[in-house]
């Protein structure tokens, strides 16, 4: 009975045996070299780098590039989550009766997702484009010029970023509602008018509570996906214009294959993890303890 056991064990570790070793190689091993680097002078080419010990660290927080680099992450995390949640519960919603017509809605809507972004990213500027874009022609008719149509307003750009970004992923978030809203027995809602509560009140108090495990695996996965977000931005506006929409991904990518500065790149990029780490720590304990069972 022994001898059976471990060579079940061995059958099974055979199975996962090459996921951990390259789980192990990619994550763990990549992950600490970040972490020592980020101790170094290294320039991300030359085999000479030297310990530097916890200047990089001190730089960073002495950095205005870096408190930049902050805000625009935050600012376009947080537009982009709290969009993409509330523009797909509505459609989820609105598009809950399986009919035909719906159906064909929801797959319109939800297209853009498998979309690459760097494809969303090109389709967007093209809209943008104040010679032949859609929003920069309609920007020439308003009262006040603010440069709507292109992404050259510092004070705009992150914001018609976050727009391209909710355009593509809106339809995932509608998806994953539509799927908590079918998992909602239909009879909680008809005690609930029994007793007198109205569409909005069971939206309010029955739909929304009821939902909250699919509004912490979104929100989490959307501030996880939209703190790191690099390619979208890149194409569109590389950053700029100056630094307006540069978020955390972008100044890791700018410090070490432009300023060949690995050592300090790689100190923004465990700044990131932290942060990332940390966000997504105090989501789940908050947002796990308003979950309800039904």
């Amino acid at each position: 009975m022994h001898d059976k056991n471990i060579r079940e064990r061995l059958i099974n570790f055979t199975f996962y045996a090459p996921a951990l070793f390259f789980y192990t190689l990619v994550i763990i091993v990549t992950s600490l070299l970040a972490f020592y680097y980020s101790f170094t002078n290294w320039d991300g080419f030359s085999r000479e780098l030297k310990l530097i010990g916890f200047q990089n660290y001190w730089e960073l927080f002495h950095d205005p590039y870096f408190y930049n680099a902050l805000r625009n992450t935050f600012l376009f995390a947080i537009v982009f989550t709290v969009a993409q949640n509330v523009i797909g519960l509505l459609l989820a919603a609105f598009y809950h009766k399986s009919n035909k017509i719906n159906n064909i809605a929801k797959f319109l809507v939800f297209l853009p997702v498998i979309l690459s972004p760097i494809v969303v990213g090109f389709i967007w500027n093209y809209i943008y484009s104040p010679i032949y874009g859609i929003v920069g022609l309609l920007a020439n008719y308003l009262p006040v010029k603010i440069g709507l149509g292109s992404l050259t307003n510092p004070k705009i750009a992150i914001w018609l970023v976050a727009l391209a970004q909710i355009w593509q992923m809106v339809g995932f978030a509608m998806i994953i509602y539509a799927a908590g809203l079918k998992d909602i027995p239909e009879d909680i809602y008809e005690s609930a008018a029994i007793d007198g509560a109205g569409k909005i009140q069971a939206f309010w108090y029955l739909t929304l509570p009821l939902l909250a495990p699919a509004t912490t695996i979104l929100v989490v996965f959307d501030m996880i996906t939209s703190l790191k977000v690099f390619d979208l931005i890149y194409i569109m506006t590389n950053g700029g214009p100056g630094y307006a929409t540069e978020t955390f991904s972008l100044m890791i990518f700018r410090e070490a294959f432009k300023n060949n500065t690995m050592g300090y790149a790689t100190t923004v990029g465990v700044a990131l993890f932290i942060i990332v780490l940390l966000v997504s720590l105090v989501q789940i304990g908050f947002l796990r303890k308003r979950e309800v069972q039904y």
